[in-house]
């Protein structure tokens, strides 16, 4: 009889902690999980660019709020990136690659902005015999990077003081002008562009079209006119949400838009 009491009362833990156990995993998966959704929700209602989208923070699920936000931003939940990378500047990004062809023509190819570009871009252009017909600005494939070397890019040949581009957020309004740095001398410009040319090069090829007289030539671009932050949401868990949206000296903005090509063809 004993033995009998025993063995039930060892089946009954047994059987407690096969139901316990589980329960008590499930319930911390469930902590974790609302503790994830307020903070995401905490960083989309300060920081969100578009303060429509955020309203529901709060009182939405947290697949509801990331459904609400726009097509760049999302959760990173392994590997997750810094900003750095976003970016574009890992250690291995390319520098840009100057090649001069026939009838006085050269080609400079750049295939992301990183923390150099800007002043290699400007070393190789002044390197260039001064009887060149055309240069062509090779931005195809160019997802963009840093915003600061593309705008030292077209600083080069824009007067001091223009208006380069603004970066509207919740904050305010962040603008960027020439400033007063050498220029280049006027040069037979051409951008080659398609539909993976994004964001900071985006900028670039409508800026060089703007104060440089550049034709743009391909197909249009992706119309990735926002800016992007990397934000904390926990040890394996990143937000990387839009905070802002480029806005032209003109007023109009790249988002959803791109640049339009002056002709498709690519002369060779």
């Amino acid at each position: 009889m004993a033995s009998r009491r025993r063995f039930y009362r060892k089946g009954l833990t047994v059987l407690l902690v096969s139901i316990l156990f589980p329960a008590s995993a499930q319930l911390a998966r469930a902590d974790a999980e609302n503790v994830r959704a307020k903070r995401v929700q905490e960083i989309v209602k300060a920081h969100f660019f578009r303060p429509d989208r955020a309203a529901c923070a709060g009182t939405c699920s947290l697949e509801e709020t990331i459904a609400a936000l726009d097509p760049h931003s999302r959760l990173i939940t392994s590997g997750a990136p810094s900003l750095d990378f976003i970016r574009g500047l890992s250690s291995d990004t390319a520098p840009p690659e100057m090649a001069l062809g026939p009838e006085g023509q050269a080609t400079l190819r750049i295939p992301s902005f990183g923390r150099r570009t800007g002043r290699e871009t400007l070393a190789a252009l002044k390197t260039l015999p001064p009887e060149l017909t055309k240069v062509s600005v090779d931005l195809r494939g160019n997802r963009g990077g840093i915003l600061e070397s593309a705008l030292q890019i077209a600083g080069a040949f824009t007067p001091a003081g223009a208006p380069l581009v603004e970066i509207v957020e919740r904050s305010g309004v962040r603008r960027f002008r020439s400033d007063d740095t050498p220029k280049l001398p006027p040069l037979p410009l051409e951008v080659l562009v398609d539909g993976r040319t994004a964001s900071s090069a985006e900028v670039l090829a409508w800026l060089l079209r703007w104060y440089a007289g550049a034709k743009v030539v391909g197909s249009r671009t992706a119309g990735k006119g926002t800016v992007q932050e990397v934000y904390r949401v926990d040890p394996h868990t990143r937000l990387l949400l839009t905070v802002g949206v480029y806005r032209l000296p003109d007023g109009r903005t790249l988002d959803g838009i791109g640049v339009s090509p002056d002709r498709s063809e690519v002369s060779q």
